[in-house]
């Protein structure tokens, strides 16, 4: 779906606000893709963003570009049994 498009449809919400989450975020073109997401959000929609993530394929370069158009940021902890975080990635 194009940027624009989704500009149109936020205008009719009542929400402002959208969560990234659910399978790995940062599995597409290593988080750009979300990341680009995000900053249209928050500049052009002035939406409250939030992501959910593994935190397995978070960079350091990545926060020093996007942490600014991000409100919450979650880790998810799927299990405490190592072995099952090692199956999972």
């Amino acid at each position: 779906m194009k940027l624009n498009v989704v500009y149109i449809y936020y205008n009719k919400l009542v929400q402002k606000k959208i969560n990234f989450s659910g399978g790995e975020p940062f599995l597409i073109d290593h988080g750009r893709y979300v990341g680009k997401l995000k900053r249209f959000a928050k500049e052009k929609c002035h939406m409250a963003t939030s992501i959910v993530s593994n935190g397995s394929l978070i960079s350091e370069k990545w926060f020093k570009i996007y942490s600014k158009y991000l409100d919450i940021f979650a880790i998810a902890c799927d299990s405490l049994d190592d072995e099952c975080n090692r199956q999972a990635g």
